[in-house]
């Protein structure tokens, strides 16, 4: 059996099914849910908008933080559970 064969056929029907969809339903940015060209693509507004993680977030989990409250903070789920880690060997490097 040519493996590649049909690897090249169900390639081409995923990419004129996802045309299909596409041309059936205008695809959208998932953030300002404008008009796109394609799925998963952003608009200029979407990129605008867009908001990129930043430095803010949780010193143990680092889990991110919709705003900077400064160094060192710790998010909450790790004040209700503290993670067993040693911070001392952090630190060590």
């Amino acid at each position: 059996m040519d493996w590649q064969f049909i690897r090249t056929i169900r390639t081409a029907a995923a990419d004129a099914g996802r045309a299909g969809v596409d041309l059936l339903l205008q695809p959208q940015c998932p953030v300002s849910n404008e008009n796109v060209s394609s799925s998963g693509e952003l608009s200029a507004a979407g990129w605008r908008d867009f908001h990129f993680i930043n430095e803010a977030f949780c010193q143990l989990s680092d889990i991110p933080f919709f705003s900077d409250y400064g160094d060192g903070v710790i998010c909450l789920s790790c004040i209700a559970t503290p993670p067993q880690i040693d911070l001392s060997a952090d630190a060590r490097g």
